[in-house]
């Protein structure tokens, strides 16, 4: 079945490296593996995740380069959720991150945006806490002339997600 043969991929990911000697000799750099690209892969997702953040720090860099352009970090959260409810919170993530990006005050400001979903295990609770890590651009007069409170993102992104409750 597929899960088993996902499975499978995991349990035999990075199990032949192969490394070739730099022209110096003092260090050795990986030149082929058998990874398995696995989404849940541990080897695989921490090989993404330092490919993403390299890449975005290029970006980042360049843009603040340009000196013309102001960040925002912001974390979207939800209330944590049981396994068998993750699939269904990260699709409402999802769709509630694409209203959010419409809103006619953000969609007007944002200039471009940066978007890593993380899904974080509370082992306490047995519970998974899904939530949004973005990076907001916006023009350098943003916060001279167009700053959103704390509060505003929050009470928008409570709107998108029809909570009850302050996210």
């Amino acid at each position: 079945n597929k899960n088993f043969k996902k499975s499978n991929n995991i349990k035999h990911c990075g199990t032949n490296l192969i490394f070739k000697s730099c022209p110096n000799g003092d260090h050795k750099h990986l030149v082929g593996a058998n990874f398995c690209r696995e989404r849940f892969c541990p080897m695989c997702a921490y090989r993404r995740q330092k490919k993403f953040y390299h890449s975005t720090l290029d970006i980042m860099n360049y843009i603040a380069a340009l000196d013309i352009f102001h960040y925002t970090f912001l974390t979207l959260t939800v209330k944590n959720v049981k396994s068998y409810q993750l699939a269904a919170a990260l699709q409402m993530l999802s769709k509630s991150w694409d209203k959010f990006m419409k809103r006619r005050k953000i969609k007007a400001l944002v200039k471009g945006f940066i978007k890593a979903v993380e899904i974080t295990y509370n082992k306490d609770t047995n519970d998974y806490h899904p939530h949004l890590h973005v990076v907001l651009v916006f023009d350098k007069e943003y916060y001279e002339s167009h700053y959103i409170s704390h509060n505003s993102f929050m009470k928008t992104w409570k709107e998108c997600i029809k909570a009850t409750y302050d996210p």
